[in-house]
């Protein structure tokens, strides 16, 4: 199956821990809630980068360049 170009603008992928307890799909709704792709929309603007570059920009400002290993590895920490 061949995709289009606007499915790869509309896919995002972020590290996340999700404890599966029935409420999957008020999540996933959440997730796709007008608020939440607007919100989405509003941090590529302010951040400047198209969404297959978003997590790289993140990592620049947020964690200062670390990679998800060593943002885990913090995160183990607390």
């Amino acid at each position: 199956m061949k995709r289009k170009k606007e499915d790869e603008d509309s896919v995002m992928i972020f590290p996340s821990i999700h404890r599966f307890n029935g409420k999957t799909k008020e999540f996933m709704a959440h997730v796709n809630s007008e608020s939440s792709l607007k919100a989405y929309g509003r941090l590529l603007k302010e951040l400047g980068c198209k969404p297959s570059e978003l997590s790289e920009k993140l990592r620049a400002r947020v964690w200062k360049g670390k990679n998800p290993r060593d943002i885990m590895d913090e995160a183990e920490q607390d």
